[in-house]
């Protein structure tokens, strides 16, 4: 049989808007109910199917970040690409979110919803390891921590992440602006 792992990514390019998206993240696996996939489309079965229970996520960079890969990009310099540090910063913003919507889920019972969860780590901490990894063979170590360090969207996710799951912090959740 093929395995398959589904992700709704919600991309932002402005902070502010993180804590209203996590906010209803949160709703989402209070309620078990997290997002459906109408027309996942399968290129090894040539089928379509309905997906319901996938996790959604919030990823971003801020705008001048965005602005550095367009031309690469639109070049197919995927050289320039997979060497970016952006692509650390993005994993581990997945990584992040899973590990804390995963202890949320647990923290109200939601049992199924942990597994989800659990099983999407799984796979992307493996992926963030081998990026990582690479990463340190090419000495691109500083350059990501500044990026992670500098990138306000980051900066924004993770200070969401920190209140996330509190119920007396969850309408300040969706209205922190950073």
């Amino acid at each position: 049989g093929v395995s398959y792992m589904a992700l709704a990514i919600d991309v932002t390019v402005g902070g502010p808007q993180v804590g209203e998206k996590m906010g209803k993240i949160q709703e989402e696996i209070e309620a078990g109910t997290l997002t459906t996939i109408k027309y996942l489309k399968s290129n090894f079965t040539n089928s379509r199917k309905k997906e319901s229970k996938v996790a959604r996520l919030v990823v971003g960079m801020e705008k001048d970040v965005l602005r550095s890969l367009i031309d690469p990009w639109m070049e197919n310099d995927n050289t320039f690409l997979s060497q970016h540090p952006v692509q650390i910063m993005i994993l581990k913003q997945i990584v992040m979110q899973l590990r804390a919507y995963r202890d949320f889920a647990r923290e109200i019972g939601k049992i199924d919803l942990v597994e989800i969860y659990e099983n999407e780590l799984r796979v992307i901490e493996g992926v963030l390891g081998g990026a990582e990894k690479q990463a340190l063979q090419k000495e691109k170590a500083i350059e990501i921590d500044d990026l992670l360090m500098r990138d306000r969207v980051f900066q924004a996710i993770k200070e969401n992440l920190d209140l996330f799951g509190m119920r007396e912090a969850s309408a300040k959740l969706r209205l922190t602006k950073k």
